[in-house]
């Protein structure tokens, strides 16, 4: 899908809006930048920091004899399909912004919501 492609200082967050972070960009060191930022790739790791959600995942094997404790975001790794399909650095896809991320564990979406205007990629 094309779209302005992700960088370090692009934002993103989890569905319950907190902000997730880049462990690292991959590949490291950083082959492509714009504006000085590297790009990211598919395999870039993201953490999720100060989720808010109140909700248990559900339990299909057994229920609990009390609740469980809710589960906030985490990690965030992002769905392959949903980057870009003909840019790539060092053989990884890069990001985009209709790019589409599962944090784990609770299985909801992370997405960007603000990213550079410079540079797009199909």
């Amino acid at each position: 899908m094309p779209g302005h492609v992700l960088n370090l200082s692009s934002l993103v967050q989890c569905a319950h809006g907190a902000p997730a972070q880049p462990t690292a960009p991959v590949p490291t060191p950083p082959r492509v930048t714009i504006l000085g930022q590297a790009v990211m790739t598919e395999a870039t790791a993201y953490v999720v920091a100060g989720c808010p959600n109140t909700e248990s995942p559900p339990n299909p094997v057994q229920a609990p004899p009390a609740p469980p404790p809710p589960f906030p975001c985490a990690t965030a790794t992002w769905i392959g399909a949903t980057a870009a399909t003909r840019v790539k650095t060092m053989g990884l896809a890069v990001l985009v912004m209709s790019s589409t991320a599962t944090c784990a564990p609770t299985g909801r979406e992370a997405k960007p919501v603000q990213v550079q205007s410079r540079v797009q990629a199909i």
